[in-house]
């Protein structure tokens, strides 16, 4: 029998591949070995008792928006107040918790000549929900009645439910439906007296008034920043226009800088004026200035009453 004899590179070869054979199996025995010795990592999770398919967490996150919820609400209860629907002013109605839009559609339909008799009247206004209306149903009182009292320091009032109110006096809350304001004399007060009309919307009344350098017609107090064309309509006939005590602007003479500070006058039209009188020597009347084809006539025809063509 012939002994198997392998030559050095052979013998090499048949010893690499056990070595690998054998380090193959080393590195499975250890995986395997680490696999079984790992725990295993369980994260127990807590049910509310009450419902086992909701979390406990899940249940404290619900519990937290709820009083939030609630907070909001009784915030929001703070802030209601006494109020009869046929008086009422825009601002009024959304501190009341109305959007916009819909105490617009409150203070137009009041505008109309409308009336609420009743307080179910109220879910005639487009955008009225029920949650609002019972919300503050408690908080209507329609036609009650407020009237001030000189030389006292406090009234009674009777309420739609005939029990007694104690109100101290305040000349400035009762708003005088009768008064009727030169909106050319009226100070800052006398404004205050109308309705919707508090003491931001006086302030800028009166600035108006200076910055144009007097009205000559009721509809300017409608261009005033803030107030409502709503409001507007409901006071504008307890205003009148006595005497147009105006400023006149001399046109020919102020600079750019000067004619721009009026409020009908932008940067932009100061500079078109100021070139139409240097090519042309001056600016000779109203007719003049329409010629300013760049301008908008309406624009022009704002401006007219307050215009000095004098070159001197």
């Amino acid at each position: 029998m012939k002994r198997i004899q392998f030559s050095h590179i052979e013998k090499s070869g048949i010893l690499l591949f056990f070595a690998i054979l054998l380090g193959g199996i080393l590195i499975i025995e250890i995986k395997t070995s680490r696999a079984v010795q790992a725990p295993v990592i369980k994260r127990d999770i807590v049910f509310d008792s009450s419902d086992d398919a909701i979390p406990q967490r899940t249940k404290q996150k619900r519990r937290f928006v709820e009083r939030k919820f609630n907070h909001l609400n009784e915030q929001k209860k703070d802030k209601l107040f006494f109020f009869d629907p046929n008086n009422v002013s825009f601002d009024s109605l959304v501190l009341l918790g109305l959007s916009k839009k819909t105490a617009q559609n409150w203070t137009k339909y009041l505008a109309k000549g409308g009336k609420f008799k009743s307080k179910n009247d109220l879910k005639k206004i487009y955008g009225i929900s029920g949650d609002w209306f019972d919300h503050v149903e408690s908080y209507i009182r329609i036609g009650e009645q407020r009237s001030t009292v000189r030389n006292e320091s406090a009234k009674s009032i009777d309420i739609t439910n005939n029990r007694k109110e104690q109100v101290a006096y305040n000349p400035g809350h009762v708003k005088n439906l009768s008064v009727r304001l030169d909106i050319n004399e009226a100070s800052q007060e006398d404004f205050m007296q109308l309705r919707g009309i508090g003491q931001s919307l006086s302030k800028r009344i009166i600035k108006y008034r200076e910055s144009l350098g007097g009205f000559y017609a009721v509809s300017q107090i409608g261009e005033v920043y803030g107030l409502q064309d709503s409001v507007f309509q409901l006071l504008k006939s307890q205003l009148f226009v006595n005497e147009a005590k105006l400023e006149f602007l001399p046109i020919n003479t102020l600079t750019v800088n000067e004619l721009a500070r009026h409020p009908y006058i932008d940067l932009n039209m100061a500079k078109k004026i100021e070139r139409y009188r240097l090519q042309h020597q001056g600016i000779d009347n109203a007719e003049s200035l329409k010629k300013i084809y760049t301008i908008n006539p309406n624009e022009i025809e704002k401006l007219l009453p307050y215009l000095d063509f004098r070159k001197q």
